[in-house]
């Protein structure tokens, strides 16, 4: 390419491809956007395709309602998905535990188990650990490995605990960051998404 100046060649090498990203995000706008790895979801975004490991408990994948060794959220056939990440040795974790622990007993009292499933993910947590914390009850719902912290990073790499509720269609419409002081609110939260 002779009398190009180096300038030039790298604007054309790069004008192509950031011209290609800039309409991509452009027609993005009329659509909710992913919460990509790096950046917290928020309400509104709708969460990339996560593939989960099976719970290691029988109950937990009857409770789930899942086949195989993996799942997505797509696969729970719930109306709104429970999703928290924890850190198994995280002690803000399980001091919010028996809050949610509560929560889960007033959905299955109030007729509600089957429209609402309830999962944690644990970042760094391994299959024999979950098993561990499943049956010693610290958590009353399915506890999944993230062994590798894909999950974690997949959702922007959050403190522990994070919470979210998702619709079927993995649109975010509440998120937590922290130990919840009052979750008083939770339950009518809830059953005014399932209008």
């Amino acid at each position: 390419m002779k009398g190009i100046s180096p300038w030039e060649k790298h604007a054309r090498t790069i004008g192509l491809p950031c011209l290609a990203l800039a309409l991509y995000l452009l027609a993005g706008l009329s659509h909710p956007l992913p919460a990509l790895g790096g950046d917290l979801p928020t309400v509104g975004s709708v969460l990339p395709r996560i593939e989960f490991l099976a719970p290691p408990l029988k109950e937990d994948v009857a409770y789930l309602r899942i086949k195989g060794q993996s799942f997505r959220l797509a696969d729970l056939k719930a109306r709104l998905i429970w999703l928290e990440v924890i850190g198994i040795y995280c002690t803000r974790c399980y001091e919010q535990a028996p809050k949610i622990n509560r929560l889960h007993k007033s959905l299955a009292k109030a007729g509600l188990g089957q429209q609402v499933k309830m999962l944690a993910v644990a970042a760094g947590g391994t299959i024999i650990e979950c098993e561990h914390v499943r049956k010693n009850k610290q958590y009353l719902y399915p506890v999944v490995p993230d062994e590798d912290f894909a999950i974690h990073k997949l959702l922007g790499e959050p403190r522990t605990p994070f919470t979210m509720l998702i619709n079927a269609h993995g649109q975010v419409l509440y998120t937590h960051l922290g130990v919840m002081e009052d979750t008083e609110g939770l339950l009518p939260m809830i059953k005014e998404h399932l209008k």
